[in-house]
């Protein structure tokens, strides 16, 4: 065995000095703890090195709620060492004294998902360092499940909308069916559902997805107004119009909710309301020969025909079509030719 240097020559002169004195026994026996004290005392830095960090934090669940008995295994790749915690009943975990170094991180519990991380605490410490890790989530595996479903659900709404706007209506609703039997309460599934029937013109089919929709959502302004327009295609005008007034409190800047209603109200022969809602529609939309027409018709019902006259003259003036211009054409000369006072 090789010699320590400045030790085996201190015991040879103490050797030599208590010859004989009694205590040999006793100095002998010390003098030799003396190089493994000093040994041990030299491999300290060594161990020192596995307190070069002080890790803690805490599992949620996906309402935040602390998660007790979660499992965290470490594994530091560069040493193949492994350490573990287990969270308690405030979901918090801790590991102390870890060294430096890379470490894969296994996070698991039953009924939730696992979860795989890394963590990288690769430079050396001369004092603990204490770090908090950010609250890690795990969700359940109901939570996962339904994720995946939402998922699909989002490609089937995607591709179901984009059959509609192709006016692929048939296509569309066999991707609905799908979806309704996956979801039969989801509000975009029905409301698509109803919009593609309504575009086929199976209007009690659409008119059953819609209620639907209305009665899960009843601020959803669109339902409400798809659903006028099928009662009115089907002679319900009173239901129509239930359905557009509920559309002018929800989305009072729908215009073309204002001109379906206020075809309604000149049928129901309701002039005063329906020549308000001309001409809120005119505000915006003041060159519109339809909205001009209806307004002259609500004028003559209120039997104020200079001011029919001056709206069918608008009309005139703003038409394209060549039919109507005909027909306005006559109705204004026949007007001019009635001295009906005002």
């Amino acid at each position: 065995m090789g010699r320590v240097p400045g030790i085996l020559p201190i015991f040879q002169i103490w050797q030599s000095r208590l010859q004989g004195v009694g205590f040999m026994k006793f100095y002998t026996k010390n003098l030799i703890a003396y190089p493994i004290t000093l040994l041990l005392w030299l491999s300290l830095p060594l161990a020192a090195q596995y307190r070069e960090y002080y890790l803690s934090g805490q599992i949620q669940d996906m309402q935040k709620q602390p998660l007790a008995s979660v499992e965290i295994s470490l594994f530091e790749t560069d040493n193949s060492l492994t350490f573990s915690a287990t969270t308690d009943k405030s979901g918090k975990f801790k590991f102390a004294g870890l060294p430096h170094g890379n470490y894969q991180v296994n996070i698991s519990k039953a009924g939730y998902e696992t979860r795989n991380v890394e963590w990288k605490f690769d430079a050396p410490q001369e004092k603990m360092l204490r770090v908090e890790i950010p609250p890690i989530i795990l969700a359940s595996s109901q939570e996962i499940l339904q994720i995946e479903q939402n998922k699909q659900m989002k490609k089937d709404l995607e591709a179901a909308t984009e059959k509609i706007r192709t006016l692929d209506y048939d296509g569309a609703l066999d991707i609905l069916v799908r979806a309704r039997q996956a979801d039969a309460k989801n509000v975009n599934v029905l409301y698509l559902t109803g919009l593609s029937y309504a575009k086929k013109k199976m209007y009690p089919e659409a008119i059953a997805a819609l209620e639907q929709v209305t009665a899960l959502t009843p601020d959803f302004a669109p339902a409400h107004f798809q659903l006028g327009v099928c009662f009115q295609q089907t002679g319900a005008g009173e239901k129509a119009l239930a359905q557009y007034r509920e559309v002018m409190r929800l989305d009072p800047a729908n215009l073309d909710n204002y001109f379906n209603a206020t075809l309604i109200l000149v049928q129901l022969n309701k002039p005063a309301e329906a020549l308000e809602n001309c001409r809120k529609i005119l505000l915006e939309r003041p060159d519109d020969p339809d909205v001009n027409e209806m307004a002259g018709q609500c004028q003559l019902q209120l039997g104020d025909y200079p001011k029919a006259l001056a709206y069918f003259e608008k009309a005139l003036v703003f038409s394209r079509d060549e039919a109507k211009k005909t027909l306005l054409n006559e109705l204004i000369t026949d007007l001019r030719k009635s001295a009906i006072p005002k």
